[in-house]
């Protein structure tokens, strides 16, 4: 039988600043190595995202009921901020797809544990994946300071009918290349918008470092902790 992954595309898929998170089954590499990842079921958005606030909602949920639908409220004001002006940046990116992208990056994985070819299922509903087939939900989300981008992902795999799922937590993050500016002040907004080209490197550049972690995790169990 396959296994339900339930998460939220943004604010619910699971965050770690660096490295990975873990639960206590392990996974059967051997097993893998004989029957190697052929397919890959992806959830995630198509847009790039936000890193939505809920510092009201803590926040506010020190002082009672009425605190904390105050802080739902502050924050529900700063999400919907974020969007709009998050909205001509996206304009500016044209038809660019975060998860056709990263759904090639994740195509491209090799080693003991993947098959020479890999299809890849990208939807951005929930999905039943199959035994052995490797299921990743993902988010792409531009920092509040529109001067980084965090690419963050959870994994989850049952090799075996016998077997217990696998689930990982992988994130990265990376700075937007916007030159060396000295004492210089921008609009770092309106620079995205003038220079989406580079947003998409550092959106694409935090990609490889998750997508790296990810094939190093199910290859050998090691991770690479310096992103």
């Amino acid at each position: 039988m396959g296994y339900k992954i339930h998460a939220y595309l943004l604010a619910a898929v699971m965050l770690f600043t660096a490295g990975c998170s873990s639960n206590p089954a392990s996974l059967d590499r051997a097993a893998l190595k004989q029957n190697k990842i052929a397919a890959i079921d992806l959830r995630s958005s198509q847009k790039l995202g936000f890193e939505p606030s809920n510092r009201g909602s803590t926040t506010g949920g020190a002082f009672g009921l009425a605190g904390s639908l105050i802080g739902a409220g502050v924050d529900a004001a700063v999400n919907a901020n974020r969007a709009k002006v998050l909205g001509p940046v996206l304009a500016s990116m044209g038809n660019y797809d975060v998860r056709e992208v990263f759904a090639k990056k994740l195509k491209a994985m090799r080693g003991d544990s993947f098959a020479p070819a890999i299809t890849v299922h990208a939807t951005t509903e929930p999905k039943e994946s199959a035994t052995n087939v490797l299921n990743v939900v993902s988010s792409y989300a531009i920092q509040p300071n529109h001067q980084s981008v965090k690419v963050s992902a959870t994994t989850a795999i049952k090799p075996t009918k016998e077997s217990a799922v696998y689930k990982r937590g992988f994130s990265a993050i990376s700075n937007i290349d916007m030159g060396n500016l000295g004492d210089k002040k921008i609009n770092a907004t309106q620079y995205l918008i003038a220079n989406p080209s580079k947003l998409k490197v550092a959106i694409e550049s935090a990609m490889d470092k998750v997508v790296m972690q990810i094939a190093h995790d199910i290859n050998s169990g090691k991770t690479d902790k310096t992103y």
